[in-house]
């Protein structure tokens, strides 16, 4: 039974990763459109992943896993391109990028302190 356990741990792990890649992608291309809907899924969705996260690999740096590939795949969609920017080109693209990483840093102020002999 352990090593099942262990291994819905790392399942949980990877699917949280890919889901904050693909989670960061879908909020980058919605950014053109309506202010409400890129903003509104990158702090609901970025707290989605915070909590399957928590429950899947159930470790206090469990934010890691899919806050890791969210900010990283965000940072690779700031950059120029040769058609323009998907993000930094507009207000809803920052609003959209610090909406997640603010539902990311309330994640980390938030979590509960380790208990003393507890590993």
């Amino acid at each position: 039974m352990r090593a099942f356990d262990l291994l819905l741990r790392i399942v949980g792990g990877v699917l949280a990763a890919l889901m904050g890649a693909g989670s960061a992608l879908l909020e980058a291309t919605a950014t053109p459109g309506f202010w409400a809907i890129p903003v509104g899924a990158a702090s609901v969705g970025n707290a989605f992943l915070i909590w399957f996260a928590q429950s899947t690999v159930d470790k206090p740096w469990a934010w890691l896993v899919p806050g890791v590939p969210w900010f990283a795949t965000m940072v690779a969609l700031v950059g120029p391109t040769t058609e323009g920017d998907l993000i930094a080109n507009s207000w809803t693209g920052l609003a959209t990028f610090a909406a997640g990483a603010l539902v990311f840093f309330v994640a980390i102020a938030l979590r509960p302190s380790p208990q003393p002999g507890t590993a």
